[in-house]
């Protein structure tokens, strides 16, 4: 239970941090749909289709997107990754590949 509030924690993290770096921008998460499952497992591969993702990702590898401060930001290399959000009937998901 602890591991699951831990990733609870660090998605709100990256979704409030993207909240600043992604404001003129306008994002569509697209449905699961009723015949799709997506597993919580940390295995992104049911949200990929022949060898893309089903949604854009919002690619956070920008100075000002880094959440600890843009002065310990040393580049793409240091801290990048891709949030993607996909949404069932009653749960809004979220994937990150950090």
């Amino acid at each position: 239970m602890n591991q699951r509030l831990l990733t609870v924690a660090l998605c709100m993290v990256l979704v409030l941090g993207l909240a600043g770096s992604v404001v003129a921008s306008e994002y569509i998460a697209l449905s699961v749909g009723q015949n799709e499952t997506v597993t919580i497992d940390g295995d992104l591969s049911d949200w990929i289709v022949d060898g893309e993702f089903v949604v854009p990702a919002i690619v956070l590898n920008e100075k000002a997107q880094a959440v600890r401060g843009d002065s310990a930001w040393q580049g793409p290399e240091d801290s990048s990754g891709k949030v993607y959000f996909r949404w069932t009937k009653d749960y809004l998901l979220v994937a990150a590949d950090v």
